[in-house]
């Protein structure tokens, strides 16, 4: 149904609640996507309707939102070069 389910540790945002804060059971981030991929404490996912969604950890820019900054929440991913 789209809905994507995240847990654990998320000192770096990872999970996309918006929190720093860890869980220990899987809780809905969020509905729409249709596929995603983890990194070193970020996640990238597509969402339906075609657009990259992207949060956590950015030391070096692995979010594609232009800066280093560290996101708690999904940023859209930039698509120009």
């Amino acid at each position: 149904d789209g809905s994507l389910w995240a847990g654990g540790y998320n000192g770096r945002g990872q999970l996309g609640d918006g929190t720093l804060a860890g869980s220990l059971v899987p809780k809905q981030i969020d509905t729409g996507f249709i596929a995603a991929a983890v990194g070193q404490d970020y996640t990238v996912a597509l969402e339906n309707d075609g657009t990259v969604w992207a949060w956590g950890a950015n030391w070096y820019g692995q979010l594609g939102d232009g800066t280093l900054a560290q996101r708690g929440a999904a940023v859209l991913v930039s698509t120009t070069p």
